[in-house]
């Protein structure tokens, strides 16, 4: 009985560490995406809730802004998604390899995935 439970918890040992260890290689948009050169912005993907997207940023004057609108696939381009939103106005991304780039204020920005989970912020205006 003292080795079945010895095996059992190395058993459960071996799987916890497996599991901290497994990456989940998606390429569906969701989560959060965070960019470099704009360190206090971000983009949030969340499939679940409508295919609800929000974008978090600071405006000129340091405030604390967001935009949020919907997107959607293009069924015959999988990687291509399409933007609408107050900011984004069917602007088309193509998300390849947990990144996309987009273009904001003239300028082109990569954003990476930071968690497969969309981690929205609540701002009061």
């Amino acid at each position: 009985m003292k080795k079945f439970i010895i095996l059992l918890l190395v058993l459960v040992l071996i799987l916890l560490i497996l599991s901290l260890n497994y990456k989940e290689e998606t390429y569906v948009l969701q989560g959060t995406f965070l960019c470099k050169e704009l360190p206090f912005s971000s983009m949030v993907f969340d499939t679940a809730d409508n295919f609800t997207y929000y974008y978090y940023y600071l405006d000129s004057d340091n405030n604390q802004k967001e935009d949020k609108g919907i997107f959607s696939s293009n069924p015959n381009s999988p990687s291509n998604y399409v933007i609408n939103s107050e900011i984004f106005d069917n602007k088309v991304i193509s998300f390849e390899k947990n990144k996309f780039k987009i273009t904001i204020d003239d300028n082109i920005y990569t954003f990476k995935r930071f968690h497969h989970t969309p981690m929205i912020i609540l701002i009061d205006d």
